[in-house]
């Protein structure tokens, strides 16, 4: 998984100023804006638990949830809606973000293009090593849920 999206994923749930969080989600990827997506869509779907106190305030957000989980809208449309500062998107995206991680871990952050071209050198690959001599430690697409420890 890539660095950049799985750091700025943290951050946004660990954020409690919400003019950081607007600003940061202004300069957000679009790999990012699908990871809140896919967040989205994990809360909306009943895979994460949810504490009835957070759910009343996910219910003041019903709208975005829509917007947020529509297959029918594009990421272009989603990626404005975010960064528009009159939908008070920014407030939603903390609560939103710590739950799922809390529930599911960061299994939803969609990863970065272009990393294995930087690390094309098996041996210079992080993780390779450990792989190698561990036969716990698996590869990203081998890992479910259910093995991952600590996330």
């Amino acid at each position: 998984m890539a660095k950049g999206t799985l750091h700025t994923i943290k951050f946004l749930a660990d954020c409690v100023d919400s003019r950081v969080v607007k600003t940061v989600l202004q300069h957000a990827s679009n790999k990012v804006i699908k990871s809140i997506c896919n967040a989205a869509d994990n809360a909306n779907s009943g895979d994460v638990g949810i504490s009835p106190k957070l759910e009343r305030y996910f219910e003041q957000y019903r709208k975005v949830f829509q917007v947020l989980v529509s297959t029918s809208t594009t990421i272009a449309y989603k990626s404005n809606y975010i960064k528009s500062n009159k939908n008070q998107v920014h407030k939603l995206i903390p609560p939103l973000l710590t739950c799922v991680i809390e529930s599911i871990g960061t299994a939803f952050v969609i990863p970065d293009d272009g990393v294995s071209q930087i690390c094309s050198d098996k041996q210079k690959r992080v993780g390779s090593h450990q792989r190698e001599t561990n036969p716990r430690i698996r590869s990203k697409p081998e890992c479910s849920g259910e093995d991952r420890e600590g996330y």
